[in-house]
């Protein structure tokens, strides 16, 4: 690029960013698409040369295999002197091979015994990279020349071509196929696992959008075998009724087990990358490159797993970001994703693993000192190690933000070791790529933060340590049913930090209801309780709305179902139910409460649906003695339920089994159930939903609006 296009290209990549800068809080649109125009001009801009010049795009070609392992057979039969210090240089060789009379000859026989597909494109290398001006009647001639003259014996400078026995180019040929065949193919095998994830994806979003916009389709398929697959596969939990409540192994590790549906597709992804790290592998037998078979198959293993370890880097980050488009695309979760993003790096690392010990063995035998890239690619083999370390369940509970700091830093180190280490091979361009995954992730991050501004936002404390969080939103926030966005609070010790919160939309206000638990909360309560006025004003940074709203507004019947501090997110989605103008069917909202004052920090919010069509139920899980709210006017018990005449209140634990069967029984049709709360409760009820399913010949769903990933 020259200084004139060098300058051009800075001027409009400036023009660019000055002009999303003035769209951001103009039109969320335009600032979406100007945004993704710098990314990929940025992209392209700063991709290396030497990037474009290695996989996916540099593989090599059969006529390319076929020469290299010809030459070497030259190159043993000391037909070309000049060619014995020549170290695999296809263009060094050609000349030789291509212009001396003896070397084209052996060539030729080599061709003909063990490449006889590949003559046309060992005469057109020969005539392009060489000149030589060979056609097929040269090579027809040097084969007869070889047959009449071939001699059995091999002098330094021969005068015959020397003769080379059919096994020997076999034995070539093979040895050959494994070496440098291996890399192209280990290269075409990274793409199966990319095809894999985009069937995956390309189903769940033709399941979603189906059930989105023509739901009459999906409560088509109550057969025994719908039924079946949903029962068995789809919907259950792993093993048992446990999904989003924690497990314990060997009394010392915590872990989340995936669905059953997420277990298969994890499944399928394991045993596909198994078979393809190590599908078409094997030693040859008197290899003319490796010393030994144990040598041979280090190398053939650690090729494998290196390149199919950099295709599936990319697919770690994308699962890992909060704006992974392919949220939007599927309606899963990004607890789902998160997941996915746990396993995809777990065996990514493990590949490295086996890519790291076996290279490692081969330099051990070496006595020269190892080179730099070697120590690029142990530190970011080291980093892959701990990141998996300290990602443990009972570290990212008990610490989740010092597992979160050092996450990131370990992610960092491991990305720039890998950089550093492929600097100079082929390999170069799926970390660049991976780089600017994650920037995009966190470019995307900063806009939604800016496009919400930093309002201050009114917090309230209530009696059972509730925080009530108000904020102004912005004309351009798009407010999804069951979204949740990560509110950052911008005190001094804590700016940095970001927790997701469902909300409801209360006119100009979004409202936060967040449980006290330790950290920022914490403080935030003391601050409230310091106060006169009992609420005090912080200033906070909102990044959403993130996820997407179920379909359950196309259902006969809709219960949604929340626990505690899991009714924002729910109600929202209930409120927007009933309140469209394509409203129809049943609707029961039932939240799941400790105790009543829980009730009166969403009373407002239970008063918007009075005028609806829906059925609300409050069960109160604990009788207690009513204590007074905190900053409001004392009431009675009796008083806030009269205040709710279309609330029933339900002194008891909820009996989810009769719910389900109740439920299912009392719908006209198709019956959905969609929750978010405390995770027992969510196992129990997908557990009964999915035992329901089959019972009567109605569709059956369930959705988990539930965010567990820490």
């Amino acid at each position: 690029m020259n200084p004139v296009q060098l300058w051009m290209t800075a001027a409009g990549f400036i023009g660019l960013i000055l002009a999303w800068s003035f769209s951001i809080k103009r039109n969320r649109r335009y600032s979406t698409i100007l945004l993704l125009i710098i990314l990929i001009c940025g992209f392209q801009i700063t991709t290396p040369q030497k990037a474009l010049q290695g996989a996916p795009f540099h593989r090599y070609s059969d006529s390319q295999i076929a020469m290299y392992a010809c030459s070497l057979i030259a190159r043993k039969m000391q037909v070309c002197s000049e060619m014995a210090s020549v170290q695999n240089k296809l263009d060094s060789l050609t000349e030789c091979l291509c212009k001396n009379k003896i070397a084209f000859a052996t060539t030729a026989h080599c061709f003909d015994v063990g490449y006889p597909d590949q003559v046309d494109a060992f005469l057109d290398l020969c005539n392009e990279r060489t000149n030589a001006g060979v056609s097929r009647k040269d090579y027809s001639d040097a084969l007869d020349f070889y047959r009449k003259e071939a001699a059995q014996t091999v002098s330094t400078e021969p005068l015959h071509p020397p003769q080379v026995p059919s096994q020997v180019i076999y034995t070539y040929r093979d040895a050959y196929d494994q070496f440098l065949g291996n890399y192209t193919r280990s290269v075409e095998y990274g793409i199966p696992i990319i095809a894999f994830w985009a069937i995956v994806f390309i189903v769940a979003a033709i399941d979603y959008r189906i059930k989105l916009w023509a739901p009459k389709i999906t409560n088509r398929f109550t057969d025994p075998v719908s039924n079946t697959i949903r029962k068995s596969f789809t919907l259950p939990a792993l093993l048992g009724r446990q999904r989003t409540q924690e497990k314990t192994s060997l009394k010392i590790f915590d872990y989340l087990q995936p669905s059953r549906m997420e277990s298969m597709i994890l499944i399928g992804f394991c045993g596909l990358t198994t078979y393809l790290s190590v599908c078409k592998i094997h030693p040859v037998e008197n290899d003319p490159i490796f010393p030994s078979s144990t040598m041979a198959l280090l190398r053939y293993y650690s090729v494998r797993s290196g390149i199919i370890a950099t295709y599936i880097l990319p697919l770690s980050f994308l699962f890992a970001g909060r704006n992974n488009i392919l949220q939007g695309f599927t309606g899963w979760t990004y607890s789902t994703f998160i997941i996915f993003h746990r396993w995809t790096t777990r065996i990514m690392v493990l590949l490295i693993l086996v890519h790291s010990v076996g290279y490692g063995a081969l330099l051990h035998k070496h006595t020269a000192a190892p080179k730099a890239y070697i120590y690029y690619g142990f530190a970011g083999t080291v980093a892959g190690i701990a990141l998996l370390g300290q990602a443990l369940l009972v570290l990212r509970r008990k610490f989740y933000e010092m597992f979160l700091a050092i996450h990131i830093i370990l992610a960092a180190v491991f990305l720039a070791g890998a950089w550093m280490h492929v600097k100079n091979l082929n390999f170069l361009w799926y970390y660049h790529f991976s780089l600017w995954v994650w920037l995009a992730d966190r470019a995307y991050r900063i806009q939604r933060l800016l496009q919400f501004g930093f309002p201050n936002a009114e917090v309230e404390l209530f009696a059972d340590s509730t925080l009530r969080v108000k904020v102004r939103r912005p004309p351009s926030f798009l407010a999804e049913g069951g979204g949740h966005c990560f509110v950052h609070f911008l005190l001094p010790l804590t700016f940095w930090q970001s927790h997701p919160f469902t909300y409801t939309v209360m006119g100009d206000f979004i409202v936060f209801y967040i449980k006290v638990k330790e950290g920022v909360t914490r403080d935030l309560q003391r601050q409230i309780e310091r106060s006169k006025s009992k609420s005090v004003f912080v200033r906070v940074a909102v990044e959403g709305s993130y996820g997407e709203c179920t379909p359950a507004r196309n259902y006969d019947s809709k219960i949604f179902v929340a626990g505690g501090n899991g009714i924002p997110g729910i109600f929202a989605e209930a409120y927007e139910a009933v309140s469209s103008a394509s409203s129809h069917g049943l609707t029961h909202l039932i939240w799941v409460v400790r105790d009543i004052e829980a009730v009166r920090w969403f009373q407002e919010e239970l008063n918007l649906l009075r005028d609806y069509s829906i059925a609300v139920t409050i069960y109160v899980t604990r009788l207690c003695e009513r204590a007074p709210l905190l900053g409001d006017s004392d009431k009675s018990n009796v008083e806030l339920e009269h205040s709710l005449p279309h609330v029933v209140f339900k002194q008891e634990r909820p009996n989810i089994a009769k719910i389900v069967s109740f439920e299912v029984f009392k719908s006209n049709g198709s019956v959905c159930f969609v929750t978010c709360g405390h995770p027992a409760m969510v196992d129990d009820l997908r557990y009964e939903v999915t035992k329901a399913i089959g019972s009567e010949r109605k569709r059956i769903d369930f959705f988990e609006q539930l965010q567990v990933w820490a």
